[in-house]
């Protein structure tokens, strides 16, 4: 790998996986150790000017509306997480910088780290068949999984004719991520690549993880792939309805199998039901503060929600306690119930506006945002960097003179 794309990999394992959780300070380091060497290794010849002033704009703006937005939140706030959202939001420009710099298309980095991180998932399934009996337990406050060697994972799993089968998370926390990046690495051998080898792949990969909501998006992309081909209404029809046959029992099992564990903890909480909670109890919060939303601290939302909890009136206590004990795992709902309405419609506009996919973007929007609406990654370093790949594009300045960084550094 070359170090650009060791950095872009780098912020997925910021993203969703469990070596974040285990080794997050560490990676972060790392991160900035490989940006600061890109900048001084490849940039020696000079920077580009536009690129340069776009970033100083845009990052003092951004320090800006933060700390208005700190300070107009009409709650407790606390200033660790804005300091955060800002570094990170701070690094990931300065990386676009270089890839304006250098002419790269962040596309064509993309690519190859997530063939890598799904030919790992690939092995994970295999090895999943084989080291069922050498698996150790990993239990912090944020996970519960079990690892292979640090290298492999696996938490969920179901029997079926005698046999084991773990659902798929390769180097992620739960196989919900996993397929996020399936379908985006769908999406790019469909409509960018045209690998058909990375579609089968990145199709069996979802398929291993079990997750309702991958296997719809990707059936969403097959509609679409579908009806931009030109072929008879029936024949369409006859392709939708064999789609449906295959993954229905699918969703249908899926389901079941969540209930079945559920009645075995005694318990009433599905991954369905605290969704729904999640986006109803998310869309109560936004119109309550629809300005600027409830702020960053984590003890003022769980506060504020445990007082609005009138949506859990007639549930057992075990119930809510099982609600409350946890972060929202709707990030879509969660940004707006922090942010209020007016940052996050700039945020999700220029999430729209992203410049990594330009072919389907509304497509590619969809995904990422049906994606967050059932995992808590709105705000991690990858999401940040589609975010901000449109909104660096969006504010530049004409001239595009390059200026030597080697004078700025000594």
């Amino acid at each position: 790998m070359r170090l650009d794309q060791i950095f872009l990999f780098l912020t997925i394992a910021l993203t969703g996986t469990v070596y974040v959780v285990l080794f997050g300070n560490i990676l972060s380091v790392l991160a900035i150790i490989v940006l600061l060497v890109l900048f001084l290794k490849d940039l020696q010849h000079g920077i580009n000017r536009n690129s340069l002033l776009t970033y100083i704009v845009i990052t003092l703006s951004l320090g800006f509306f933060l700390t208005l937005h700190y300070l107009l939140v009409p709650f407790e706030n606390d200033s660790l997480p804005y300091i955060t959202f800002y570094l990170r939001s701070a690094f990931i420009g300065l990386f676009l910088v270089y890839i304006k710099s250098k002419n790269i298309n962040l596309i064509n980095l993309l690519h190859p780290v997530l063939k890598v991180i799904a030919i790992h998932a690939l092995i994970a399934f295999i090895l999943s068949f084989i080291v069922g009996n050498f698996l150790f337990n990993i239990t912090t406050s944020n996970i519960y999984t079990n690892s292979f060697i640090y290298l492999f994972f696996y938490n969920s799993s179901f029997d079926l004719f005698g046999i084991t089968f773990y659902r798929n998370q390769g180097i992620f926390w739960e196989p919900g991520i996993l397929q996020i990046y399936m379908n985006i690495l769908f999406f790019i051998s469909s409509f960018i690549f045209k690998n058909r080898k990375l579609q089968v792949l990145s199709v069996f990969l979802i398929f291993t993880t079990y997750s309702t909501t991958g296997i719809g998006i990707l059936l969403l992309q097959f509609v679409v792939i579908l009806f931009s081909k030109n072929t008879s209404i029936v024949q369409k029809l006859i392709i939708l309805s064999s789609l449906a046959i295959v993954t229905l029992p699918l969703f249908i099992f899926n389901y079941q199998s969540k209930l079945k564990d559920s009645a075995t903890a005694n318990t009433e909480v599905t991954s369905s039901v605290l969704r729904i909670y999640d986006f109803v109890e998310g869309v109560n919060l936004t119109i309550r503060y629809p300005i600027t939303g409830l702020g960053l601290s984590e003890k003022t939302y769980q506060r504020v929600k445990n007082n609005e909890n009138s949506i859990l009136n007639g549930y057992s206590q075990e119930f809510i306690d099982n609600i409350f004990d946890r972060r929202s795992s709707n990030s879509i709902m969660y940004f707006l119930s922090r942010f209020g309405m007016l940052f996050s419609f700039f945020w999700f506009y220029y999430l729209f506006k992203q410049r990594i996919v330009i072919n389907k973007k509304w497509l590619f929007f969809v995904i990422i945002i049906l994606a967050n609406f059932s995992e808590p990654l709105i705000m991690a370093p990858f999401f940040i960097l589609i975010v901000c790949s449109g909104l660096y594009e969006s504010f530049r300045f004409t001239n595009s003179q390059t200026l030597p960084l080697i004078k700025y550094v000594k």
